[in-house]
């Protein structure tokens, strides 16, 4: 919920601070990046270690998109701003990877539902007839 919170203000942010052109839209670049940032904490929740580390990691399998995110967001802004919205992005992915990391962790670590056996089939006789 926080991504997309920071999603959103950051895409009402870049329609104040953007160049006298108007605002450039890398709406498809934060949707490749994000989406990247969730299939890599996915891939690396079933390794050992430190949640916080491995949501930096999953966020470094991402340098591509990144990069391409960041291309994108320079255009027309400078080079603070560009470093603070990249901040913002990164920070957001990070916690959002922590997220996904510990959601896939107890989804694995979770039993499997417990399946009651069925019943044992009811077997009627006929009637017994003496004669």
């Amino acid at each position: 919920m926080r991504w997309i919170l920071l999603v959103a203000g950051l895409g009402l942010a870049g329609c104040t601070t953007s160049s006298n052109d108007g605002p450039l839209n890398y709406d498809a670049e934060l949707r490749a990046y994000i989406d990247c940032n969730h299939r890599a904490s996915v891939a690396v929740s079933t390794q050992s270690g430190e949640v916080l580390a491995l949501a930096v990691a999953a966020r470094g399998l991402c340098g591509n998109e990144g990069q391409r995110l960041r291309n994108r967001v320079s255009e027309g802004r400078s080079v603070v701003l560009t470093d603070r919205i990249m901040r913002i992005f990164e920070t957001g992915a990070i916690e959002a990877n922590t997220t996904t990391i510990v959601t896939s962790r107890a989804a694995q670590s979770r039993p499997a539902p417990r399946r009651e056996a069925p019943a044992a089939p009811i077997v009627r006789r006929p009637p017994e007839v003496r004669v």
